[in-house]
């Protein structure tokens, strides 16, 4: 998937600006576009990792969907943070041991296409706090998606770590049962 968006974002970066690709699509297409209407009457907030490599662009293309449809767009927060690519070359990345054999996590020579950080769910639970309808995420934990929600619905504090451990198992369940 990462590789897919990576391509799809160099592709079309060359025009400038966020370019339109790095991020799915089809969440666009496929799933707001179909539900708008019906997320706006139900006042249903939406938290999706859609934004892949690219979050900036696909909130931009909800708000163009929102726009074509003729309905009111979106409060839309794109979570941004985790694309330490122009950052790799300076962080001290120290080569990996087991045993007696070492080798370097990568060779920083070579051409990479992406290089993230996995973010949390507090950013997600900012967003919504400050009144976001839609948050758009690139890179972030699996059970972030349902984490950010429930800690933002309940106030919980980083320091709430039973709370938390079970929003993460729940988030974990859901985002990777399904």
């Amino acid at each position: 998937t990462m590789c897919i968006l990576a391509r799809s974002k160099k592709k079309s970066s060359g025009s400038g600006g966020v370019g339109a690709g790095g991020y799915v699509s089809e969440f666009v297409t496929s799933v707001y576009t179909p539900l708008m209407q019906a997320l706006r009457d139900g006042n249903i907030k939406v938290v999706t990792n859609a934004g892949g490599l690219n979050p900036l662009a696909c909130k931009a293309a909800i708000e163009q969907a929102a726009r074509d449809a003729g309905q009111p767009v979106p409060v839309v927060a794109a979570i941004l943070g985790d694309d330490i690519l122009e950052r790799v070359s300076s962080l001290p990345l120290e080569p990996f041991s087991i045993g007696t054999e070492t080798e370097p996590l990568f060779d920083r020579a070579s051409k990479l296409m992406s290089c993230n950080a996995y973010l949390g769910a507090f950013p997600i639970a900012q967003a919504l706090a400050r009144g976001a309808q839609i948050v758009v995420t690139g890179r972030v934990v699996d059970s972030a998606i349902v984490l950010g929600p429930l800690i933002h619905e309940f106030g919980w504090k980083p320091t709430d770590f039973d709370r938390l451990s079970g929003g993460s198992l729940a988030g974990h369940i859901i985002e990777c049962g399904a």
